[in-house]
């Protein structure tokens, strides 16, 4: 069993789906004093330093406020195999520190929502419709990235991301919503597989929850 970490608003249906599985799931009811359309999301106040669910997690506490971007986005963080991927004029100092310590390359980007734009498949495949994350990553060696459209993803009144409908948990990767509805859902699809990982997805369309992160430690 793990713990399944995500927004208290995502929809009943893949809360249960997570349940059916063995899992527990953590719902991160809204905080006040954080930005509205993210103050439920898992990748604000956590970051998993690391691909496995053994990986230290990182918690940004109960004191955590910050109403705006790009404070925010302090922990909205990416470790990868050989990278540590953020704004890192932003990143939580705790998060640079674990970086430095796995002897992870820092990779600077100017996406302060890192985690919501990648679609992080195992420790070098990752999905972004981020141009300027693509941009950055593509020529890095060893990492492979997926280019896709940004489609048409929910979040309040605003645009959301791919990586914030999705995550990881045993050798699946979950999508909170229908990859259906996505213009580039069979070149997701295939990516995916071609890493030995399956799809789940859900019979309703993709909304942004602030990813979906298994851990085995419940930190609260």
């Amino acid at each position: 069993m793990s713990y399944i970490y995500l927004s208290s608003l995502a929809d009943g249906r893949f809360v249960d789906a997570i349940k059916a599985r063995g899992h527990e799931a953590v719902l991160l009811p809204p905080r006040e004093g954080v930005e509205e359309e993210v103050a439920s999301h898992a990748d604000i106040f956590y970051c998993r330093a690391g691909i496995l669910p053994s990986s230290p997690l990182y918690y940004a506490g109960k004191d955590f406020h910050a109403p705006a971007y790009p404070a925010v986005a302090a922990y909205n963080a990416v470790f990868l195999k050989d990278y540590f991927i953020h704004k890192l004029n932003i990143t939580s100092l705790p998060l640079l520190a674990e970086a430095g310590r796995q002897g992870l390359r820092k990779i600077n980007v100017r996406q302060g929502y890192t985690k919501c734009n990648l679609v992080v498949v195992d420790g070098s495949h990752v999905i972004t419709a981020d141009e300027g994350l693509y941009k950055v990553l593509s020529v890095l060696p060893g990492l492979e990235v997926l280019n896709v459209e940004e489609g048409e993803i929910a979040l309040g009144k605003h645009r959301g991301f791919l990586g914030g409908t999705s995550g990881r948990i045993g050798d699946e990767i979950w999508f909170h919503g229908a990859l259906a509805g996505h213009p580039d859902e069979k070149k997701i699809r295939g990516f995916i597989e071609s890493c030995g990982c399956k799809v789940v997805d859900f019979p309703f369309p993709l909304r942004d929850i602030g990813s979906v992160i298994e851990s085995d430690f419940l930190v609260l």
